[in-house]
């Protein structure tokens, strides 16, 4: 797959997007929230900054990003025009100048919109893992890298399991924390049925998914310092349910050892990536 998928491309499904997401997702907003504070850590003695964010979708993360950083400049990119509407609208209002590109995040345009060049900050959540090709995932990774100063950041937050071994213990957790979100959804009445499976078909086969070792891997790949991470470890399957699944709303560090020495499941993980000035050793105890 060399672009993106076009579940979100429907106006009904964007307009939805917003009043279930986060009822849906318990660490929707405490993600973004970990994520902005940890950017306004390291661009603390920074202003005036300019953020790009990639398959914006309805503009959540940068909203909370906007509460944290002085960003005076933002580019949505998204190739759904109805979500682009809404996040132009909600931005917006936060005083910031907004600019939108209805392209795909894999096109070169975006990277060449006067007024944007060189921004210290591109985030990408959920939205990378509709690319199906770790070569044209690299190659993105790459453009970014090449796009970004000495200094800026590059923040990828992903659901993250192992999406070639449907039988390995992480797409097992994966694939019950989604069984866990049909039933919450349909017993709240957050979605239809058919709706509900349109999105687990959405999910399932559209997207795809990758360890967070795997991302972490590409990224150096294609330059980047990886300074930190975080995320929403998902248990076994066997011991995972509903009432545990919605009591957890915490992100938690993590450490590149523990990432990389096991197959775990990602509700969400988060990269810190580092186009880097000089060597900085990754926080082992962060």
């Amino acid at each position: 797959m060399t672009q993106e998928e076009t579940y979100f491309t429907g106006k009904d499904t964007a307009l939805a997007y917003d009043s279930y997401i986060d009822v849906s997702i318990p660490h929707y907003w405490p993600a973004f929230h970990l994520a902005a504070r940890t950017l306004s850590k390291m661009f603390a003695d920074k202003r005036d900054l300019r953020c790009v964010d990639l398959g914006t979708g309805t503009g959540n993360f940068l909203q909370v990003i906007l509460e944290f950083l002085p960003v005076v400049q933002c580019l949505l990119v998204d190739h759904s025009e109805p979500m682009l509407a809404i996040a132009s609208e909600k931005l917006r209002r936060s005083g910031c100048t907004v600019a939108t590109k209805a392209v795909s995040f894999l096109s070169d345009s975006w990277t060449k919109i006067p007024g944007f060049e060189q921004s210290e900050i591109v985030l990408a959540s959920l939205a990378l893992d509709h690319i199906h090709s770790d070569e044209a995932l690299l190659s993105l990774f790459r453009k970014i890298y090449r796009f970004l100063p000495a200094g800026g950041c590059f923040v990828l937050a992903e659901k993250c399991a192992n999406g070639k071994d449907r039988e390995s213990p992480s797409w097992k957790s994966f694939l019950r924390m989604i069984q866990i979100r049909e039933g919450h959804m349909l017993k709240n009445g957050l979605k239809t049925p058919s709706e509900t499976e349109r999105w687990k078909q959405h999910i399932l086969t559209e997207d795809y998914l990758r360890p967070l070792a795997c991302l972490w891997t590409l990224a150096e790949k294609a330059g980047f310092l990886v300074h930190s991470a975080a995320g929403v470890p998902l248990p076994d399957h066997d011991f995972l349910d509903e009432a545990h699944y919605y009591s957890k709303s915490s992100v938690s560090p993590l450490m590149k050892t523990s990432i990389f020495s096991s197959d775990q499941a990602y509700d969400l993980g988060i990269l810190f990536c580092i186009k880097q000035k000089t060597a900085v050793p990754f926080p082992e105890n962060a």
